[in-house]
């Protein structure tokens, strides 16, 4: 049995299509939608003006909700499920600060998994710091000093780092073949120059499989 560490926004919860739909409605405007982001620096990612986002963030703290109307990519739960047949499964996710909901609402959100022996969750911003095998997440700084155990979840906002990790996955199906060993040594990554760092020698890419 493994320890996966699971991020939660942007891997199984989409906080990224619930603060573009809730920002275009405190704006009044189209902004941008996650599917274009190439970062996920909220204010840079939608291309709002500094204005813009105090104004976002200072209605989103005082209506405090944004928690709660967070909803699972489709087959998140599915995802979570089959990882957590033969494994330990650790939801590692960052507060949100000011948001004094957040912590309820991310219980309330994962209370369904919670109440079992295999799942429990972590709140941090140091996730390197969390023991495991394996860290699923769709942040690369987070991993980057355990890269070893990483697996890049692609997103449209991370594309930039996909050469820099040893591990990546396009969908479900990707990370469950490369927890469960499916992988092909298929090319070579080279020292990172963003980031000045040698990289591991082999890229693992995974041999998908049904949920």
């Amino acid at each position: 049995m493994k320890t996966i560490l699971l991020d939660c926004d942007g891997v199984i919860l989409n906080l990224a299509g619930t603060l573009h739909r809730t920002v275009q409605k405190l704006l009044s405007r189209r902004v941008p939608p996650p599917e274009s982001w190439k970062s996920y620096e909220f204010k840079d990612a939608m291309e709002l003006t500094r204005s813009e986002w105090e104004f976002a963030t200072k209605t989103l703290v005082r209506r405090n909700k944004l928690g709660h109307l967070i909803q699972y990519y489709p087959q998140a739960q599915s995802f979570i499920e089959h990882l957590g047949f033969e494994h330990r499964v650790v939801f590692t996710t960052a507060p949100w600060r000011g948001l004094e909901h957040w912590v309820e609402a991310r219980y309330s959100l994962l209370d369904h998994f919670l109440n079992r022996r295999n799942y429990r969750i972590v709140f941090t911003h140091d996730k390197d710091l969390i023991q495991g095998d394996w860290l699923i997440d769709d942040k690369w700084e987070n991993m980057e000093k355990t890269p070893e155990r990483g697996i890049l979840y692609l997103q449209p906002w991370n594309m930039k780092f996909e050469n820099f990790a040893a591990f990546v996955a396009r969908n479900y199906q990707d990370v469950l073949a490369i927890v469960e060993g499916q992988v092909d040594d298929t090319s070579t990554i080279t020292k990172s120059e963003a980031h000045g760092k040698a990289k591991p020698t082999q890229k693992k890419v995974a041999k998908a499989k049904r949920l």
